[in-house]
């Protein structure tokens, strides 16, 4: 038998994903601008960008700086003062 040509390392923590999907990308594009709100044209369906943000708002803590209202099929970003 040969020998193995791998071996496990065990890390000290699991790094994190640093991946950024596009609701946070939104988001911080907004969080960053001076606009006090602001529609969101994209081509996803108004109701799926709508969840995505809320989701993402609520997933990174962000009540109270931003909140997603959806009027028809448009869909708004609104800073929180």
């Amino acid at each position: 038998m040969s020998p193995k040509k791998y071996k496990f390392i065990e890390p000290a923590e699991i790094p994190k994903s640093k991946r950024m999907g596009i609701y946070d990308k939104i988001i911080n594009e907004f969080l960053e601008s001076n606009l006090d709100s602001a529609k969101v044209a994209y081509e996803k369906n108004p109701k799926t960008l709508s969840f995505g943000l809320r989701n993402t708002i609520k997933t990174r803590e962000l009540k109270n700086k931003v909140k997603v209202k959806k009027l028809g099929d448009s869909v708004y970003l609104i800073r929180i003062k």
